[in-house]
């Protein structure tokens, strides 16, 4: 999967090499990254349905955005400067596209269909083991939800798209440098 992703950004290149045209590298990466996360994840590309992306840089602005209420903490009930309410309406809305793809794959498994050309993805993971029951004798046994699922994948998201790109565009920036 890795191979055929990296070797579609290497066609491009190449096309964009022959034509002579001006290539934004850092958003070649950016979503070579976000392509490969969304096949490992999910066992598909982007959906064009969700812009997962998007709502996770929204997230992560408003997570450092400057906030009067962690100084003044009377501010935090009156949410002045509306932070609170994006934060839930991101929140919701990355919890709709989560239900939204972990329903799509419990229906999957459920009709038997294997739409992954590669075999099981993480989420099919997740949720395989979600849906073992949990040995109430072992002490180490542990019980996963929806919630759990959630915040995994999440979790996944928000460190492969932003930071794996980033740390690339700064190799290769260091590279054009002192080659």
């Amino acid at each position: 999967m890795r191979k055929e992703e990296l070797e579609s950004l290497v066609q491009s290149l190449m096309e964009a090499a022959k034509a002579h045209e001006v290539v934004d590298l850092s958003e070649k990466v950016a979503t070579l990254i976000e392509d490969m996360t969304y096949r490992m994840l999910f066992g598909r590309n982007k959906d064009d349905r969700f812009d997962l992306k998007s709502i996770i840089h929204e997230s992560l602005s408003l997570a450092g955005a400057f906030n009067l209420a962690d100084y003044v903490p009377f501010f935090g009930a009156i949410d002045l400067q509306g932070l609170t309410h994006r934060f839930k309406a991101t929140g919701k809305a990355v919890d709709k596209i989560l239900e939204i793809i972990i329903k799509e794959h419990v229906q999957d498994a459920n009709s038997g269909q294997q739409n992954h050309r590669h075999g099981m993805d993480f989420m099919d993971v997740m949720l395989s083991v979600m849906r073992k029951s949990p040995n109430t004798h072992d002490e180490q046994s542990y019980m996963i939800d929806r919630t759990n699922v959630k915040a995994v994948i999440l979790d996944m998201i928000a460190g492969a798209i932003d930071t794996s790109a980033t740390a690339i565009e700064w190799v290769l920036s260091e590279l054009l440098r002192h080659p």
